[in-house]
């Protein structure tokens, strides 16, 4: 079974447990002057093409390791969830993020399937 797949039965058992967790998503991308061509130009541009001038890398997400889903519990407490394959591989960043929650009276762990899912969510 592939993570989203995992990730989207987790999140109902989730909130059929009285929970409210959502897929938080990492990433990044690039933030400048936008220059939109619709004409081929000097530069090997073509229609719908964008250049960004001065150009700046941003990333997206809470922080480095931060889990799949996030959200709250029934009793409010701060609940994040890191979703794994069978084969997927733990970086340190995801260990440090569960164990950091967890120490603060949060709820937090790395799940490789439904079973240890709900064991960490009851």
């Amino acid at each position: 079974m592939k993570e989203i797949e995992l990730g989207k039965k987790i999140c109902l058992m989730a909130s059929n447990l009285g929970h409210r967790i959502f897929r938080a998503n990492v990433g990044e991308g690039w933030i400048g002057k936008a220059v939109f061509f619709s004409k081929p130009a000097k530069i090997d541009v073509y229609p719908g093409d964008v250049i960004i001038r001065k150009a700046k890398r941003i990333h997206f997400g809470l922080c480095p390791g931060q889990g799949d889903y996030l959200g709250w519990s029934r009793d409010g407490k701060f609940i994040s969830i890191e979703v794994k394959t069978e084969t997927g591989i733990i970086r340190e960043g995801q260990i440090e993020f569960s164990d950091a929650v967890n120490k603060a009276g949060g709820i937090a762990g790395i799940v490789r399937d439904e079973e240890s899912a709900f064991d960490l969510l009851s």
